[in-house]
């Protein structure tokens, strides 16, 4: 299991100009968890494994179960595995 986490203030924080509302960092954060999970997809596809993406976890009880520094949140899982012989 891999955990893509971010920093979304720090995103907020670093692009907060572009956006009225200052949330432009976290809309990056998506676009970016999207573009990691699915280029470890392609390659997981390339070495013959599976890979299943996993956006629904509730993510308080996700930190707390990973002991996440107070300063990330996690925005995806991304499981993998060995296909079935």
């Amino acid at each position: 299991m891999i955990v893509i986490a971010a920093d979304l203030e720090k995103a907020n924080t670093t692009f907060h100009e572009q956006q009225p509302d200052g949330r432009r960092g976290e809309r990056y954060t998506t676009i970016e968890t999207g573009a990691v999970a699915q280029s470890m997809s392609l390659m997981a596809e390339a070495r013959g494994l599976t890979a299943v993406p996993i956006g629904g976890t509730g993510d308080q009880a996700l930190a707390e179960v990973l002991a996440l520094p107070a300063d990330l949140s996690p925005l995806g899982l991304f499981l993998l595995g060995c296909r079935p012989a």
